[in-house]
């Protein structure tokens, strides 16, 4: 069984590979102080957008199964959501960026804040495109489509 770290670090480099869809929604912000180390911050940030991701998309929580994961909910798309989300998504990019990569000593702290940062660049940059206005992307299906989705991999 995969641990919630390593999930964690996986679904990031599953995202960055994704990171050509417009779409996206978001989660609270990472419970690392700045007082934590580089690595607790860049690891903690990395498990709050696993936590996003996984809000966002209910049928992939439900395809991986992680103990203790609930099925029985849907994600907030509307327009006042999707702005927290992008609003989240820049405060963490601003927290990565105020990180120093090289103090990072833990080689998953490394590739966690490689993979976020690239993930989230991304996203900033894909904002433009508003697909929540759009309803159907050849990225995101429609939310029909998402629907009847989530309901297959329900256990």
């Amino acid at each position: 069984m995969l641990t919630r770290r390593v999930a964690s670090i996986l679904w990031l480099g599953v995202l960055a590979a994704l990171a050509g869809g417009c779409r996206s929604p978001g989660v609270a912000p990472p419970s690392a102080s700045r007082a934590a180390t580089p690595d607790a911050r860049v690891l903690a940030l990395a498990d709050a957008m696993v936590d996003l991701a996984f809000a966002e998309q209910p049928a992939a929580t439900a395809r991986l199964r992680f103990p203790g994961a609930r099925y029985d909910f849907l994600p907030d798309d509307s327009l006042a959501a999707i702005a927290r989300r992008d609003a989240q998504r820049a405060a963490w990019l601003a927290e990565l960026e105020a990180i120093d990569h090289e103090q990072l000593g833990d080689p998953n702290a490394r590739l966690a804040y490689d993979l976020a940062r690239a993930r989230l660049e991304a996203q900033r940059a894909l904002r433009v495109c508003r697909s929540e206005l759009w309803g159907v992307s050849q990225v995101s299906p429609a939310w029909l489509i998402s629907l009847a989705d989530a309901a297959l991999a329900q256990p």
